[in-house]
């Protein structure tokens, strides 16, 4: 004689528990999605132009603009006038201030853009030249400041310190505010880079040049720089 058992009926307390179990897989599942989702917005955006700024606190008046014709520079207005004095910190954080020279000690200073092509010339040309003891040893600071900052124009450069590093650059590079205004500063509202500004020990221009400088014409500039003093 056989008998036949009727299926088992799920109790209460398993229903409970396998409803239980779904829900900690559903949320499982969405906190993985978030995290993958946040992967893909961080992967997708990247480092933005904020990385490469800081805060910056200018004194003074706007040198005019950089003059230019056909041959070259033009007369420079600012020549004679006091440079702003641009303090803020530099790409690795650190206190720098541009236009006030330190114990009468003249400052030449660059500016510099990450995806310039004319500064990705300039850059390691000079840092060369500083390891290599190509440039004079004279009383004279060689300063910088990054501006322009934008991963969308050259994301092979950016951060600029990280490209900076790289190229070997030894000099302390102030980085500019949003909106550049060290950059707008110097120039007269006309950003163009490279830009150097020549500043004598009182802190007054002394000549503004734009594009890529020869070391040999560099080093004299530097050594004309320190006995004007």
């Amino acid at each position: 004689m056989s008998t036949s058992r009727k299926p088992t009926k799920p109790t209460k307390r398993s229903r409970r528990g396998d409803a239980q179990t779904r829900r900690q897989i559903l949320i499982l599942v969405g906190i993985l999605a978030l995290f993958i989702v946040g992967g893909v917005a961080v992967a997708m955006t990247g480092p933005s132009a904020s990385d490469a700024q800081a805060d910056v606190e200018l004194e003074g008046e706007d040198l005019a603009p950089v003059p230019q014709d056909e041959e070259g520079m033009a007369a420079d207005p600012s020549v004679g006038e006091p440079a702003p004095v641009a303090r803020g910190t530099t790409l690795d954080g650190e206190p720098l201030v541009l236009g006030e020279p330190e114990d009468g000690r003249p400052q030449l200073v660059v500016g510099l853009a990450h995806w310039c092509p004319a500064c990705q010339v300039e850059v390691p040309q000079v840092a060369q030249a500083q390891q290599e003891g190509a440039l004079p040893d004279v009383d004279v600071d060689l300063l910088a400041f990054h501006s322009l900052p934008d991963p969308g124009r050259d994301g092979t450069t950016f951060p600029p310190g990280d490209w900076l590093a790289e190229e070997g650059w030894d000099v302390p590079t102030l980085a500019d505010d949003a909106g550049d205004p060290v950059m707008r500063a110097l120039s007269g509202g006309s950003p163009v880079t490279p830009l150097w500004v020549a500043i004598d020990g009182e802190g007054r221009v002394v000549e503004r040049r734009t594009g890529v400088q020869p070391i040999d014409e560099l080093g004299a500039w530097m050594e004309s720089l320190a006995e004007e003093g």
